[in-house]
């Protein structure tokens, strides 16, 4: 099933890039993408059989999650601004919008795959710092020989031998009786709130954003409680679908609505831009639309395969009053 959904969305993709007049210039590399060359090429990377390894392990249950916006500050150290460490450039900070999401994925076998999980993170963290430390080393090269060549013949630079430096660790926390397995990204990271973990918990892998998101989605699990499945609008949503479906996608209008007007970001984009007087989306022409937008409540979609390359949609929209 993974591999079905997956190629046919690889094959929309293509065909949505080929429409475009600059994806007609790399044509041979995009109609080189399918299913299998990008197995490939994340084997030779990881380091791992996917087909052995890793796929007889997964369930025919998986999908992905938003949970809502966050404010989170991109903040561009003094060393990214200046190339050095100075101490007179201070950093700066950018408010941005972050969405938190996470993907899940039924196991057959969870023990193994915290075993597979951990050998294929590891590798993953050792190439990222190499393949950071390799950059850095060719960089440094590039400046002393600058620097080399400013001064006299009989003076060398001072050398020093320095340990490889860390960017990427990974680390184990844990929550509630639950494992949770961090890739730390170090070095002046701009974004501290993204750091990519999972979390296996029975027999669901959870992949997410962030520790903190992993926690709240065990919590959840734990108490059974404030889950989409008790999610009422949801299963009224559902019980107008046909219930052999393959793929469901389920989108609460209202609360992203109320997560977005929430953030700061939000408020202060509408400060400047839709509040403003002299902006050129005037307010009185805005407030209509948004009236319109906050009709709709929830959307619930899904579909299924009728044939073997045939797919099949099937869709609700909640709209109030209606």
């Amino acid at each position: 099933v993974l591999k079905k959904v997956f190629s046919s969305i690889v094959d929309m993709s293509k065909a949505e890039m080929l429409k475009n007049p600059r994806g007609a210039m790399y044509k041979n590399k995009i109609e080189g993408m399918n299913f299998d060359n990008m197995t490939k090429q994340m084997e030779s990377f990881l380091e791992v059989d996917l087909e052995k390894d890793v796929f007889p392990l997964l369930g025919g249950n998986f999908g992905m999650v938003f949970v809502k916006f966050s404010d989170a500050d991109l903040v561009v150290s003094a060393k990214a601004m200046s190339g050095s460490a100075k101490a007179d450039v201070k950093p700066h900070a950018t408010l941005i919008i972050f969405p938190q999401i996470y993907a899940f994925c039924e196991l057959k076998d969870n023990v193994k795959m915290r075993q597979v999980m951990e050998e294929m993170v590891k590798r993953l963290i050792d190439k990222g710092n190499k393949a950071i430390q390799g950059q850095e080393a060719a960089m440094k090269k590039i400046i002393a020989s600058q620097i080399e060549q400013k001064q006299p013949q009989n003076q060398n630079p001072s050398q020093s031998e320095e340990l490889p430096k860390k960017y990427m660790d990974f680390k184990v926390d844990s929550y509630r009786g639950q494992n949770i397995y961090v890739i730390d990204l170090l070095e002046d990271f701009p974004l501290a709130m993204f750091k990519p973990n999972y979390c296996i918990l029975d027999k669901y892998l959870i992949i997410s954003v962030s520790p903190a998101l992993t926690q709240k989605i065990i919590d959840v699990y734990e108490d059974k409680k404030d889950s989409l499945s008790s999610n009422f609008d949801f299963k009224e949503m559902q019980d107008k679908l046909s219930p052999e479906y393959s793929k469901l996608i389920f989108f609460d209008f209202k609360k992203m609505s109320a997560s977005l007007n929430s953030t700061k970001w939000f408020i202060d984009l509408k400060a400047k831009v839709i509040d403003n007087p002299r902006s050129i989306f005037p307010k009185k022409e805005l407030d209509p639309l948004f009236e319109v937008l906050s009709n709709f409540e929830m959307l619930t979609s899904s579909c299924y395969f009728v044939e073997p390359d045939t797919l099949e949609w099937d869709s609700c929209l909640k709209i109030k009053g209606l």
